[in-house]
């Protein structure tokens, strides 16, 4: 992954400006680019479990941290799926056609953190893939620099250490939520084409309430928080403990929808129950919105 790759500068909705820039810039200053992943699933009755990747303990950034089946960045002038085909073939060894991919839809990606005493600033739309056909572990062909072996976890579970703060895991909840919504919705064909058209049919004005409400939301869920670090920082811990303690809930807390929402209008429902069970609004704040919307939360709680 030479730093000197380019990519395609691209709008809000992952569309290239026809300007580009190098990787290391893009990571270096955030500049907008694109991303294509690809979740490789089984489906056992009720039952869908995920092909993960461990990293390698080569890798710059979160190695041996479970992720995404496959992903990779979208070269200047590659397209979404023919990136997806390439890596995964060139890190599980998965040779696939463009018909054996699925689309799921877009998320973002967008945090800063610290890797090797430099700062990655990372700010990308990924374009999400659904791979079905049947895949054995023991036929995979990993690629070491990047893979260090492969392993199944049913979706559910994978979630919930991601809302956990696991830090084994480094799959992005926003890409296991899109996931989620696409094997909800592709349990027929009929479904795939409704999907196609339109992926979450929620109403303007529920969409257009929560980007009123959301920075409110946010601004009063920081605050609790600060004082919550104001409690670390003035017990009686060393200071050590205390930086320490106080480092860890920083980068867990970054991680929550009270913090950094992955705003996509598909992703509305999730978007308020994560809010809800991080304790950043109550039932009370969702007054307003339409019983369809109220609905489908109360559904996904359950």
């Amino acid at each position: 992954m030479p730093e000197s790759e380019l990519f395609d500068i691209v709008d809000e909705n992952g569309n290239p400006t026809g300007r580009t820039v190098i990787r290391h810039t893009a990571h270096e200053k955030g500049i907008l680019h694109r991303t294509a992943h690809v979740w490789v699933i089984q489906r056992r009755g009720d039952r869908t479990d995920v092909l993960l990747q461990r990293r390698s303990a080569e890798k710059d950034s979160w190695p041996l941290c479970l992720d995404t089946s496959s992903a990779g960045h979208i070269l200047a002038g590659d397209e979404p799926k023919e990136s997806a085909l390439r890596e995964l073939e060139e890190e599980l060894g998965i040779h696939a056609s463009a018909d054996d991919l699925h689309e799921a839809g877009t998320f973002r990606i967008q945090f800063q953190e610290v890797f090797h005493d430099r700062m990655f600033n990372d700010n990308e739309i990924a374009f999400l893939y659904v791979y079905e056909k049947p895949v054995a572990i023991e036929d995979l062909k990993l690629q070491k620099e990047e893979v260090s072996e492969a392993v199944w976890m049913e979706i559910g579970e994978l979630a919930q250490r991601i809302e956990n703060g696991d830090p084994e895991v480094c799959a992005d909840i926003a890409s296991v939520r899109l996931l989620s919504r696409y094997i909800q919705t592709e349990s027929s064909d009929s479904l795939q084409a409704e999907r196609k058209n339109n992926m979450a049919d929620y109403s303007k004005r529920d969409w257009k309430l929560l980007r009123e409400r959301l920075p409110e939301w946010q601004e009063n869920y920081m605050a609790t928080l600060l004082m919550e670090y104001r409690e670390i920082m003035d017990s009686d811990q060393l200071a050590s403990d205390r930086w320490w303690k106080l480092h860890d809930r920083l980068k867990e807390d970054k991680k929550k929808t009270g913090v950094l929402a992955h705003m996509a209008k598909s992703e509305m429902p999730y978007i308020l129950v994560s809010l809800l069970n991080e304790g950043a609004i109550s039932e009370a704040d969702l007054e307003g919105f339409s019983d369809q919307m109220i609905e489908i939360i109360h559904r996904i709680r359950s």
